[in-house]
């Protein structure tokens, strides 16, 4: 499956909830929420059904949880990598624990800045030519 990066770096294509969801296996969901409600809240199979981060079905997180989500849409990026304020306090806080994610970003902004310094424009001009052709979310 080709990846599928979040806005914080992670890749949703290897999510479980995700594969599940993808595979409409609601037994699946029922072992990913139980799973994942051994940290705290009791989470139900439709809390952890989700297309992803651009999915048209969210995880309960991502629907009301996820500041980094909303913070991207907000900012009309495609991920952190393309944000002009990248790495941002709410990121930087977040890839102390995702050490894959934050690997992920930084060479997506490496190979954004190296295309962007071999083409003559200013990051934050081709950043913002970039963001004007994304599709709106919502």
């Amino acid at each position: 499956m080709n990846e599928i990066i979040a806005y914080c770096g992670l890749d949703c294509g290897k999510c479980e909830a995700f594969l599940a969801t993808q595979k409409n296996d609601r037994a699946e969901l029922e072992r990913v929420a139980q799973k994942w409600s051994e940290g705290g809240a009791k989470l139900t199979a439709e809390d952890v059904t989700c297309d992803g981060c651009f999915g048209k079905r969210l995880s309960k997180y991502a629907r009301s949880g996820c500041a980094i989500r909303a913070c991207g849409i907000d900012k009309k990026v495609k991920n952190c990598a393309y944000c002009g304020e990248y790495q941002c306090e709410k990121i930087a806080k977040f890839l102390q624990n995702a050490p894959k994610a934050a690997e992920k970003l930084d060479s997506i902004r490496k190979s954004w800045t190296q295309l962007t310094n071999a083409s003559g424009i200013p990051i934050d001009q081709t950043l913002l030519r970039y963001v004007l052709r994304l599709p709106r979310l919502g």
